[in-house]
């Protein structure tokens, strides 16, 4: 316990109580502020998915503005729903967590989730870079009598049987696994918050990985410390889609868990774009299409396009005219069916007006639509 009460400010962050004392699902992530759109889209995928039960959803974060907390609990919130935010970055300030350009310290905050959390029985934590396609609260009715609950990672299976890649030796020889084949994926955890705090889980995974970089950070140190003492879940719970990459080394899977993969992607409760491939960055990479859905009814719709079209190489083959489509396509869907409705209710040369109008503003829409899909 003294590692918990020297290097842990308990006092520093606020304790969680539950939104609804019974009937409720309890869900956590976390996300900066650069990831708020993307953040977006799997809270709309969540709200679209889930109606069975009181939804208590928790984002960790530090630097979310106020105007986007607003917009996303004006975008989630209703009678069941409740959307909240934290920041447990005052409770690991005395470590020293290390993460790759392409990461970010966000990604250490579920290590300390239980704490904030402790008056919940159990949680589920996720990634954002995913979308539900069930209800959670059949995940959270799930037993659990470990202290973690999470999927095997089958694309890791892969990388072990790839010889190059050396990853079974390195779940071997440095996260001390005595099955490589049971590594877990962290994108989709269920935690039981009593056990975690009993034992101290929070306070020896931080200093776990204060001690070192691991190849895959936090998901290392949850497996290093784990090893195969968790309850695996069912993969549907954590589908993960492929990218070129991805493809090359799941020809090397073994047979036992190839029919598992097709059986998890057959119906896929979560679809998480694990790797590099991310559907906002390539509306083409697979099952992309599912979260663009899910996207085109969020409040960051346009904000998505348009970091889409600055990353686009050849964006200056685009006119302005091709751009301003895509930017303003919410404002186009809007013009056109009150266009329609006037072109409807008027006559003469106002119906022709308004029909002229109409034609143009959907041409706008069909514009935007097949510039988005051919990005």
């Amino acid at each position: 316990m003294s590692q918990m009460t020297t290097k842990i400010d308990l006092q520093s962050v606020p304790i969680l109580s539950p939104v609804w004392d019974d009937n409720y699902t309890a869900i956590a992530m976390s996300s900066s502020n650069e990831y708020v759109p993307y953040l977006s889209v799997c809270l709309q995928s969540l709200k679209e998915n889930c109606c069975n039960n009181n939804y208590d959803i928790i984002v960790f974060e530090r630097d979310i503005t106020d105007k986007n907390k607003l917009i996303l609990k004006s975008q989630i919130e209703n009678d069941n729903f409740s959307l909240r935010f934290v920041n447990p970055e005052p409770l690991i300030k005395n470590y020293d967590l290390k993460f790759p350009s392409h990461y970010n310290l966000e990604c250490y905050f579920r290590l300390v989730a239980p704490l904030i959390l402790k008056k919940y029985k159990k949680i589920i934590f996720t990634d954002v870079d995913l979308i539900f396609q069930k209800d959670i609260s059949d995940l959270y009715s799930i037993p659990l009598n470990k202290a973690l609950g999470a999927c095997q990672d089958l694309v890791f299976c892969a990388f072990c049987d790839t010889t190059n890649l050396r990853k079974y030796e390195y779940a071997k020889e440095e996260l001390e696994l005595n099955d490589p084949y049971k590594y877990f994926n962290t994108g989709v955890l269920l935690l039981n918050v009593d056990e975690f705090n009993l034992k101290n889980i929070p306070a020896i995974l931080l200093e776990m990985a204060n001690e070192k970089m691991y190849q895959i950070l936090e998901q290392d140190v949850f497996n290093k410390y784990f090893k195969e003492d968790i309850a695996y879940l069912p993969d549907s719970w954590n589908a993960p889609t492929m990218n070129p990459r991805y493809e090359n080394f799941m020809k090397n899977l073994q047979p036992r868990f190839v029919e598992r993969y097709k059986k998890a992607l057959e119906n896929p409760f979560i679809i998480h774009w694990a790797g590099y491939a991310k559907p906002w960055k390539d509306a083409d990479t697979d099952m992309a299409y599912l979260w663009w859905q899910y996207a085109r009814r969020t409040p960051y719709y346009e904000v998505i396009l348009q970091r889409m079209f600055a990353n686009i190489k050849n964006k200056s083959a685009l006119s302005k005219e091709d751009l301003a489509c895509v930017t303003s396509y919410r404002k186009n869907i809007f013009a056109y069916w009150r266009y329609k409705l006037l072109s409807k209710i008027t006559f003469g040369k106002r119906k022709e007006h308004y029909t002229t109008k109409r034609y143009l503003w959907k041409e706008k829409i069909k514009k935007a639509e097949k510039i988005r899909g051919g990005v």
